[in-house]
């Protein structure tokens, strides 16, 4: 890069926006360029959510939310009731674990 581009750069670029440039650029940093749509439990995607609106997931979550947990457990409440259909379609059923 020539000297008179960079020196536009450090002039006329915004801060935030030399610091990307300078992280792409000299530390080859890969830069995510979409808005996250979905962003707990170290699960980030640019995909809908589809499931937070699915009335089986709700009446679940809203029968959970009483536990007040301490980290976001939506995409874990809804990877067990795809797995609970999974067994129901199998013939078989889902116990719950409880003290006896």
């Amino acid at each position: 890069m020539n000297k008179a581009l960079k020196n536009y750069f450090k002039k006329y670029l915004p801060s935030p926006l030399r610091y990307l440039y300078w992280l792409v650029k000299v530390l080859r940093v890969k830069v995510i360029l979409w808005i996250p749509r979905y962003n707990e439990d170290t699960i980030i995607t640019a995909h809908y959510p589809y499931f937070l609106e699915d009335e089986k997931f709700q009446r679940a979550y809203e029968s959970a939310k009483h536990l007040e947990l301490s980290k976001p457990w939506r995409w874990r409440l809804h990877t067990l009731c795809w797995a609970a259909s999974k067994c129901e379609s199998l013939g078989g059923g889902v116990r719950g674990m409880r003290n006896s």
